[in-house]
């Protein structure tokens, strides 16, 4: 299991850098206005609030894989175990499709932006 602890800032500015639409679904202000007497209950509140969103929204500007990968996803109970190798083969559809593909012909797309430094070892 992958935890966004896991993830580096140069893997998070990798996808704001390569798909820059994903970044553009409307924000409001961190301020959600909801009252509540615990955390627990905020949290639930706020859970209930982002399920809400239609995926439709979520994914107007992204690849229609995105919407698919949330679809199946939402659907999953907590005791399922998911398809890991039909949710990567959606990811794997995205980068072989050369109109969504942020990479250049050639480009080997285990290589990190900062092993393109001239210089790096």
């Amino acid at each position: 299991m992958v935890l966004f602890s896991e993830f580096s800032f140069s893997d998070l500015s990798f996808l704001n850098k390569n798909f820059p639409h994903i970044n553009q679904v409307p924000r409001k202000k961190k301020k959600t206005g909801i009252k509540v007497v615990s955390k627990q209950e905020k949290y639930a509140k706020i859970r209930e609030k982002k399920k809400s969103i239609p995926i439709e929204v979520l994914c107007k500007n992204c690849p229609p894989q995105f919407a698919s990968y949330l679809t199946y996803t939402r659907k999953l109970k907590f005791e399922d175990r998911p398809d890991y190798s039909s949710l990567r083969r959606i990811f794997r559809d995205i980068m072989q499709n050369p109109s969504w593909c942020p990479l250049n012909p050639g480009e080997d797309p285990n290589q990190f932006d900062w092993e393109k430094i001239p210089g790096y070892i």
